[in-house]
């Protein structure tokens, strides 16, 4: 089955604001948006078969994402 069938918020190349409550994509004159203060992380991997000072940085907001950043290094 086709991406797009299954999951509709991605069927083009542009960012879509899902609700999760009401399941379905909401317009952007409905989005409120807020600023909000946040923690830039950075974390650095080495390189697979690189020398030992190849490394590959990856800067991210949410530090959970370290366990499915690996398959990038």
């Amino acid at each position: 089955m086709h991406l797009t069938l299954r999951f509709p918020c991605a069927s083009g190349s542009y960012m879509v604001n899902w609700s999760p409550t009401l399941q379905t994509a909401v317009s952007d004159l409905e989005v409120e948006y807020s600023e909000e203060s946040g923690y830039l992380y950075h974390i650095r991997y080495r390189v697979a078969g690189g020398s030992r000072d190849d490394w590959l940085t990856v800067a991210t907001t949410r530090p959970e994402t370290l366990f499915g950043d690996v398959a990038l290094a």
